[in-house]
């Protein structure tokens, strides 16, 4: 019983930690919510082949909830595209799927050096990033939407994020 009061201490910090650092750098919690399971789990004892996995899980899991509840906030506000979401949203979900199947199958070893790779990236950007940075004057077509999309879903399921 103890052990299981010590992991849900743990991970009510870890989830207050992601908040607050998700809110100040305006960043999603699963950023911060992976290294800090990984590191969690695995000073707790959960080690294993496949803890990347249950980390990227975890915190995936986290995020359908929040993010769900983050929409419907905005969406009383009139901050939701619809339309956009129409159009993103099955590639969205068609890549997070190819995600979790690749995440599941590649060592936690790769898991980790793709987390680190886009983690730092992402860093980077916060770092150097410059507001006139645009990919584009205006969204793709349907083509570029469908391509980036699932391109987005599935490097966001491998980091869960």
């Amino acid at each position: 019983m103890t052990e299981y009061l010590i992991l849900g201490l743990v991970l009510v910090a870890i989830g207050a930690f992601a908040g607050v650092v998700g809110g100040l750098l305006g960043v999603g919690g699963g950023i911060v919510l992976v290294p800090a399971f990984f590191y969690a789990f695995q000073h707790l004892g959960y080690g294993g082949d496949q803890l990347m996995q249950i980390c990227v899980a975890t915190s995936l899991a986290t995020i359908v909830v929040t993010s769900i509840r983050s929409m419907n906030g905005h969406n009383r506000k009139g901050a939701v595209d619809w339309a956009t979401l129409r159009r993103w949203g099955p590639g969205l979900v068609i890549g997070a799927a190819l995600g979790v199947l690749v995440a599941a199958q590649v060592k936690s070893a790769v898991l980790q050096a793709v987390f680190g790779i886009l983690a730092g990236i992402a860093g980077l950007y916060m770092a150097f990033g410059r507001p006139h940075w645009r990919l584009g004057q205006q969204m793709p077509g349907p083509a570029g939407a469908g391509a980036l999309s699932g391109a987005t879903g599935f490097f966001s399921a491998l980091m869960g994020i």
